[in-house]
């Protein structure tokens, strides 16, 4: 969810997106003693994967400012130049993407993760 600040009039008073955190499906956000959100495994898969990210020229990431902001919010998470994603050590193959479709409001991938194929 967009993070916005604004003063007391509703004026913004800064520019951009900020990760704040994801929740799984019992809702309960954990932190670790640093104050840093822990998210679940599987979680932080798919914000590693569903995105529309590709590399510029210089290797800095280009696309929508909230596809950038939760993906830089996974720290072992890289995107390869072959649009490829590297998680913990585990490279992520793509399999097939799917376009965003605006009357479902829905995309999907198809990645291969290890032995597994799977479907987000």
């Amino acid at each position: 969810m967009p993070l916005l600040h604004h003063n007391k009039t509703g004026t913004l008073t800064e520019q951009g997106l900020q990760f704040v955190s994801a929740q799984k499906g019992d809702g309960e956000i954990r932190m670790n003693r640093s104050g840093h959100v822990l998210l679940d495994p599987l979680l932080q898969l798919g914000i590693s994967v569903c995105h529309t990210l590709t590399l510029n020229e210089n290797g800095d990431l280009v696309g929508p400012a909230v596809d950038r902001q939760a993906f830089s919010a996974i720290q072992n998470a890289s995107l390869m130049k072959d649009d490829s994603v590297m998680l913990g050590g585990v490279m992520i193959k793509y399999l097939k993407r799917f376009n965003f479709d605006h009357h479902s409001t829905t995309q999907s991938v198809i990645i291969q993760h290890g032995d597994e194929k799977l479907v987000f």
